[in-house]
């Protein structure tokens, strides 16, 4: 099969719908032809698992036949409800003593479901204080089923796996690519971005543009005073452990994706005491070469296609 090495197709499911950005690169300039969205079959994923792929698998077939994409090469997210995420602080060690480590802290995640996994790891950086040296450590572990059900979905269409991976580095990627070309400014140390999604809403952390730490919660935002004091609350536990607990330095400002994502913002910093700002989708599609509208719930799968071109 012909791989298009310069066409990307970043993919991101929720429990409603597939979003695919279909990118692509000429010399220096990139291309966003399409963010399209399918509509899933009842049923067919929750919680970051596909439960019934044949639908799901017809349903991308015909998208990439009438595309032509054949070829093009995927990044696909994975849902980080069906990973363990979880961040480490370890005396300094090698490589070796490093991941034997990491496997015994994520086996006590998996033991108990007689699971397999695949682990990687981030390393955050040294921490020096009390006479002692040690680091800090992002173990990533993701179940083989899942991973082995997003590839089958994907390579059964014809396309090609660049990447599997997390949904939070989809962020990383936009966000650098939007200060590469100015449409933010440049990138802070410290940041923050919340997704106001379909089914869930996840905050991550990052530090140095490395993912840090990331918390999800069933609660979806809607305007509804109720529902918005239940999300703050969650949310405010979620910085307080990341200051707190895990003893990270402070961050100004929280970046803020989704549907009424302005509206949110408002609400948020009368509450919390952070400066929340809505994502430019438009300007960044404009950046791309793409003067439609797009779908505010699509930017996951935005981010994720520019996951091979940004630098």
């Amino acid at each position: 099969m012909l791989v298009k090495k310069n066409r990307f197709l970043g993919i991101s499911l929720n429990v409603k719908e597939m979003y695919l950005v279909d990118l692509e690169k000429k010399g220096k300039e990139l291309y966003l032809h399409s963010m399209d969205v399918l509509p899933l079959p009842e049923d067919a994923y929750a919680d970051g698992l596909i439960l019934e792929d044949t639908q799901l698998k017809e349903s991308l077939t015909n998208y990439v036949r009438e595309r032509k994409l054949k070829g093009s090469r995927a990044i696909v997210g994975v849902n980080p409800r069906q990973a363990v995420i979880r961040p480490i602080r370890v005396p300094q060690m090698t490589e070796k003593e490093l991941r034997k480590a990491l496997e015994y802290e994520v086996d006590r995640y998996f033991s108990l479901a007689n699971v397999t996994y695949t682990m990687d790891y981030i390393r955050q950086g040294i921490v020096e204080g009390d006479g002692t040296i040690q680091e800090d450590v992002l173990a990533i572990a993701i179940k083989d089923s899942v991973l082995e059900s997003l590839c089958e979905l994907t390579t059964s269409t014809g396309l090609k796996i660049a990447a599997l991976d997390v949904e939070p580095n989809a962020f990383v990627y936009l966000r650098t690519f939007a200060a590469q070309q100015s449409v933010w400014p440049e990138l802070e140390n410290d940041w923050a971005a919340i997704e106001l999604g379909v089914g869930k809403t996840m905050v991550s952390f990052f530090r140095d543009n490395v993912l840090q730490f990331v918390h999800t919660t069933p609660i979806v935002y809607e305007n509804d005073p109720g529902v918005v004091a239940d999300l703050l609350r969650e949310l405010d536990r979620a910085f307080n452990y990341y200051h707190m607990n895990l003893r990270k330095p402070l961050i100004n400002r929280v970046y803020l994706w989704g549907k009424q994502a302005e509206q949110a913002a408002r609400q948020f910093e009368e509450v919390l005491a952070y400066t929340f700002i809505s994502f430019p989708l438009d300007k960044v599609a404009e950046a791309l070469n793409n003067n439609g509208e797009l779908p505010e719930d699509g930017v996951i799968a935005l981010g994720l296609a520019l996951r091979e071109v940004v630098e």
